[in-house]
């Protein structure tokens, strides 16, 4: 019994890098942080900290919580910020 449940956690613990990988994949910006981005910063992430948007399901990522709930703050306009300073970083 003990060794079963070991390995099932073992197990398990190999699925949660592919979780997080997945949804790096399917982040905006190429999950850099969105807060930064809004004053030109790029600032890879984990993806760790993120805000799905509930209209579009979009996943944004952050470095950190302070920057989540500031980006939060005023959403439509730091996400309109965020696209113009991704697409600024691309060219």
């Amino acid at each position: 019994m003990r060794y079963s449940l070991v390995m099932f956690v073992a197990h398990l613990s190999l699925l949660i890098p592919l979780t997080t990988s997945g949804q790096v994949q399917k982040a905006q910006f190429s999950a850099l942080s969105a807060w930064e981005l809004t004053f030109g910063q790029a600032v890879q992430t984990d993806c760790s900290v993120e805000l799905v948007s509930g209209k579009t399901g979009q996943i944004y990522c952050f470095s950190s919580e302070a920057g989540k709930a500031a980006f939060e703050k005023d959403l439509k306009e730091n996400i309109r910020r965020a696209n113009a300073e991704y697409k600024n970083l691309a060219n």
